[in-house]
């Protein structure tokens, strides 16, 4: 199906003349502070106006007059700013439940569209867990100074399942034109539940563990095979370095659990404003005391990428999804920064559609998912 496009013109200030001088006077159309525009207006490239959405961080991709470095988006009371690369940008906004206003405010003029969350009513959904050792107070591994407690792995484990939700919703777009993905088991203000549970084992005995051994020890204590209606994906917080090899870490996913995990937290976003600066963290991992599994990219920007594509990856896995030559189901993991940013260190010119390589669902992927239960109800 062909990608839909959807222009929104500028909308130009109202000039009044007085005493033969030209005042500018600034007009509101909803939320959006309409300023001075040169050029034609940006075009949003994959929304429609008014369209219905049922999950809440859209990825907006576009296109605005030449010359900008960087937008400015105001929606639901939250300001983001995204980079511009040769006139394309991209960036992931946090929507309310209902009507949300959208505001795309360039050095050129603004423009306006409206977007409508409404959560999808599939009782099949994805839980998101943080496993902890017994005894353990959940800290994750991190360079000295980095936050990295417990409430700190559940901020960020949490933009995690919302990037990977619209993540899969963007890559279904590529090939439907439609915006369809999972939805989530969230909390009473409308995120991603991020539970915390306390494993049998102390991190001793879950360093001395194999990964599948791990895989099957939380198989059994979440009960994962019993439920109907949930898959789990754990993230695992402890997780750790020494020597050169990594300890009670995998990346495994079937049935009803993936497991990926969590020595990339220390480098991914806190909130929905940090993706860019996190993607764009070009710092080189220090590994005397932290693992570089980032295919030998070396950088914080690369590990927080296939960390993420990684997990994404493992719960594919519980969708019945096999290995395929190239996608999110091959190494596509390591390009899942590319579904959320216009540039990337060390990349020349715009990451747009064409140049997110094999961050995609693969036609086999695709297959299995138009007909999953869990992604279309």
């Amino acid at each position: 199906m062909n990608m839909r496009a959807f222009h929104f013109s500028f909308i130009f200030l109202l000039l009044t003349s007085c005493g033969g001088n030209n005042n500018v006077v600034e007009e509101e159309v909803g939320a959006c502070s309409v300023m001075p525009a040169t050029d034609a207006g940006c075009e949003l490239l994959n929304f429609s106006d008014g369209e219905i959405i049922s999950y809440r961080l859209p990825i907006l991709y576009g296109q605005c007059p030449g010359g900008e470095t960087s937008l400015n988006i105001t929606v639901a009371g939250k300001n983001y700013t995204w980079p511009v690369e040769e006139s394309y940008f991209k960036g992931a906004v946090l929507l309310e439940r209902g009507e949300n206003d959208i505001c795309l405010q360039s050095s050129t003029g603004s423009v306006s569209a409206t977007l409508h969350y409404e959560p999808e009513d599939n009782p099949k959904k994805i839980k998101t867990i943080y496993a902890i050792a017994a005894n353990d107070d959940g800290q994750f591994l991190a360079a000295p100074g980095v936050a990295n407690d417990l409430e700190t792995a559940k901020q960020i484990v949490s933009v995690q399942s919302l990037m990977m939700q619209s993540a899969t919703a963007e890559m279904l777009y590529r090939a439907t034109g439609t915006h369809q993905t999972y939805s989530l088991v969230e909390d009473d203000d409308g995120m991603p539940l991020i539970e915390v549970f306390e494993v049998r084992e102390t991190r001793d005995e879950l360093y001395a563990m194999e990964g599948l051994d791990i895989y099957y020890s939380l198989q059994e204590q979440l009960q994962t095979e019993a439920q109907n209606n949930y898959k789990y994906l754990v993230i695992m917080g402890f997780s750790s370095y020494a020597d050169g090899q990594m300890l009670a870490h995998a990346a495994l996913g079937g049935g009803n659990l993936g497991i990926f995990g969590g020595l990339h937290l220390h480098t991914c976003p806190r909130t929905i404003e940090e993706i860019p600066s996190r993607f764009s963290d070009d710092t080189q991992i220090d590994t005397e005391i932290l693992p570089d599994d980032s295919a030998y990219r070396g950088s914080y920007w690369a590990n927080c990428s296939t960390g993420m594509g990684a997990s994404l990856h493992e719960l594919g896995h519980t969708f019945g999804l096999p290995h395929t030559d190239y996608g999110i189901m091959a190494r596509g993991i390591d390009h899942f920064n590319r579904l959320f940013m216009i540039a990337e260190p060390g990349h020349n010119g715009p990451i747009t559609i064409d140049a997110e390589f094999d961050a995609v669902w693969h036609p086999d992927s695709l297959d299995i998912l138009f007909g999953s239960p869990w992604i279309f109800n």
